[in-house]
């Protein structure tokens, strides 16, 4: 079932314009595995698809290929096989990940 994610990564980059502080609470996310590991629970609880919602971030942060596939590569130890899968899907052999 594909995700139309187009308004929402329009949204997330707003957010980002608007550069909201970081709440304490969030400060142990400091890499970007911990941050989709975040995602992946965050998705598994409201019951939206972890790997959407980890492609959404990956797009909407901008991260870049190597960047993608190290958490690939960590997340898939950790089990997120489909979120793993996702991650190297995206990221190719491309040298930029391409806009959605």
């Amino acid at each position: 079932m594909a995700i139309d994610i187009s308004a929402d990564l329009e949204r997330l980059r707003v957010l980002e314009e608007e550069q909201y502080p970081v709440s304490d609470e969030l400060q142990p996310l400091a890499s970007i595995e911990a941050v989709l590991g975040y995602l992946i629970a965050w998705a598994r609880a409201e019951g939206i698809p972890e790997d959407d919602v980890v492609e959404l971030a990956a797009r909407g942060a901008d991260l870049g290929p190597d960047a993608v596939r190290h958490a690939a590569a960590i997340l898939g130890k950790l089990g997120y096989r489909a979120v793993s899968d996702r991650l190297k899907q995206i990221a190719g052999r491309r040298k930029n990940l391409p806009p959605l």
